[in-house]
């Protein structure tokens, strides 16, 4: 008897993949740490003979801007990874004998790589911020002692909420502009989903490698849409279609997931 879903069953699989995966995490925690401090410090000046940490107002939001951008990056594109780990033989294994339905492992993924992900990178974030004022204290700045996180997290409020207050001209409504940069966003996410579970490796390279020939198509076959400005009904169409087609990929990631196989084809999990 097939048993439904059960928030057991999916906290046993998160809970599995947490425990095997753990020095994975702290890595690319680690990295994503290390990058943006990197990106923090390169920033620096030497100022009357000495390095000086530049922390002005426009410094500052510089590299709010560049983690926001790196946010976005790492929320779109981690869903390529939604199968990482599952390309080695054993693990795979382990991973289908586990007591859980299909459904119950695929939310588990799917929350990894949005809830899990959107975690780990505000937590790379306060540890790059963290040591940057370390690096701050130690070589001076020329504005004073500023957090980096907070800024971001200013930074994504203002571009969650812009849409949807922006001024608009009379008959256009924020509502639809809101909900098309939402859909927009969380649809190129659930493409790369798709492409994580149809693809058995280099899942990313071949996703976006898709994604840039869609891309192009569209350009030939619909120049003006890409020159021109585009009207306004283009943003409420798309806001009515984008959910659409973002429960279609997840149904179909949904059903590639649940026909992988322990010893998989080499390119393609069809």
């Amino acid at each position: 008897m097939t048993r439904s879903f059960s928030f057991n069953g999916l906290w046993r699989v998160v809970r599995w993949d947490v425990a095997s995966g753990w020095r994975g995490y702290l890595a690319g925690l680690w990295a994503a740490a290390s990058l943006l401090l990197l990106m923090f410090i390169v920033n620096s000046r030497v100022i009357g003979g000495s390095l000086v940490a530049l922390t002005d107002a426009q410094s500052m939001g510089y590299k709010a801007d560049l983690v926001l951008s790196a946010f976005v990056f790492a929320m779109v594109c981690g869903a390529s990874f939604a199968t990482l780990g599952l390309g080695d033989k054993s693990r795979r294994a382990a991973f289908f004998m586990l007591p859980a339905t299909q459904l119950e492992k695929f939310v588990a993924r799917c929350l990894q790589f949005t809830v899990g992900l959107a975690f780990m990178f505000v937590v790379a974030v306060a540890v790059a911020d963290a040591l940057y004022l370390v690096f701050c204290l130690i070589v001076g700045t020329n504005g004073g002692l500023h957090s980096v996180l907070v800024l971001f997290a200013g930074r994504l409020a203002e571009a969650v909420s812009e849409p949807f207050v922006r001024q608009l001209d009379p008959g256009e409504s924020n509502a639809a502009l809101g909900i098309y940069f939402v859909a927009a966003f969380v649809w190129l996410q659930s493409l790369m989903l798709v492409g994580s579970v149809l693809f058995t490796r280099y899942q990313f390279a071949f996703t976006c490698m898709g994604m840039l020939v869609c891309y192009i198509i569209l350009g030939f076959s619909f120049p003006s849409l890409l020159r021109e400005r585009v009207p306004f009904a283009f943003f409420e169409v798309a806001a009515a279609v984008l959910p659409v087609l973002i429960a279609a990929d997840y149904v179909l990631a949904y059903r590639l997931f649940g026909r992988m196989q322990l010893v998989g084809r080499k390119w393609i999990n069809v």
